[in-house]
């Protein structure tokens, strides 16, 4: 369904408009120009935002590696004022940038760019994925930015007349009359391995980041099951690797794990900071960890309790949809698909395919 209508009792409306735009989207050349051009999307309802602010609605934007999404919220008398002019400011722009506007914007983007590489943990992380994924994420490349033109931007923007889908909560209050696109996702973009790629320089002072990289890939309409397992390990005061990392050893003030999805494949990592002089003690207790089998860092009562925790959050998605659909429609996929049937013996399985021994390769920065 490409014009999705969620039903609503609390009177707080949602309008939703999702792009198939991002980084799995780009070609080469034009590494981060989605960002650019959701920046320069939102200047099409420049003209809206003292009024927005008047009527106490709420509006954001996002690039992802897989989405490029607009998203507005407040109550239902409000966004029924506004939603048909915000679909139509994005879709059907009347108000466009001008040459220096879109310089200005691009700087405001570089400097972005910027601070993603000016703090050792984020920018240790966007060179990992350059450099052993072999992707560029949301935040692009700083050479394809530069050369993105004026011109480029005018012409892309023809691409936002073909959402992926407008999703409203409360009420339907909009028409849309032009074609919503069909393209489909790329898929077997990710790949573990050594790529060489311009990297950005790390900020070095005297922490060094250790890490745990997936080198064995998963589909990522399956790592919501990944994700469980790994926030079993990771998510928590009580969680087994804070326990270990820090409580124990005191080797991190903090311990975290993901599982990025990008395109249709998704990884999971780990990762610390330390203490330069503490760097190889870390690295050799997560080595340590991930030897280890997934029932003795993972009971059943954890996993039950982590399994509950999480649908939880699903339930309250739901009783609260203006907010609950930017996780779940805005989202490439939906975050709780197939966790409540997923099994404690299934979660060890998936434990022994993707997070242990030769599935795990160690990084330090």
């Amino acid at each position: 369904m490409t014009h999705k209508v969620i039903p609503s009792s609390i009177g707080i409306n949602f309008l939703g408009i999702k792009y198939n735009s991002g980084a799995v989207w780009e070609e080469k050349g034009k590494k981060g120009t989605s960002h650019l051009m959701e920046h320069l999307a939102c200047k099409t309802f420049d003209h809206l935002l003292s009024d927005l602010k008047s009527e106490g609605i709420d509006y954001n934007a996002y690039t992802s590696n897989n989405c490029v999404v607009f998203h507005f919220s407040g109550l239902d008398f409000a966004l029924k004022k506004f939603s048909q002019n915000l679909l139509d400011c994005i879709t059907k722009p009347e108000n466009l940038w001008s040459e220096d506007d879109f310089n200005n914007e691009k700087r405001t983007v570089l400097q972005e760019y910027g601070d993603s590489f000016n703090d050792q943990n984020s920018a240790a992380f966007e060179d990992m994925n350059r450099k052993y994924y072999n992707h560029f994420g949301a935040i692009g490349l700083r050479e394809d930015i530069e050369a993105f033109t004026y011109q480029n931007s005018l012409d892309a923007m023809k691409d936002f007349a073909r959402p992926k889908l407008i999703c409203e909560v409360g009420e339907s209050f909009v028409k849309f009359d032009g074609e919503f696109c069909t393209k489909q996702m790329p898929k077997n973009l990710l790949k573990f391995g050594i790529f060489d790629n311009a990297f950005e320089p790390v900020p070095k002072d005297d922490k060094t980041l250790v890490g745990m990289l997936g080198t064995k890939i998963i589909a990522a309409a399956d790592a919501n099951k990944l994700k469980l397992v790994v926030g079993c390990l990771t998510d928590g005061l009580e969680s087994p690797l804070y326990q270990e990392i820090r409580e124990k050893r005191g080797l991190s003030y903090f311990s975290y794990g993901s599982v990025s999805s990008f395109g249709y494949e998704a990884a999971p990592s780990f990762f610390a900071s330390t203490d330069n002089d503490q760097a190889g003690a870390l690295a050799e207790l997560y080595r340590d960890i991930f030897s280890r089998e997934g029932k003795d860092l993972i009971s059943k009562e954890r996993f039950e309790i982590c399994k509950k925790a999480l649908l939880i959050e699903k339930v309250k998605a739901e009783r609260l949809p203006h907010s609950g659909q930017v996780q779940i429609a805005m989202a490439a996929f939906n975050p709780f698909d197939g966790i409540e049937e997923f099994t404690y013996d299934e979660a060890l399985n998936l434990f022994k395919e993707h997070l242990k021994g030769d599935s795990l390769y160690c990084v330090s920065y």
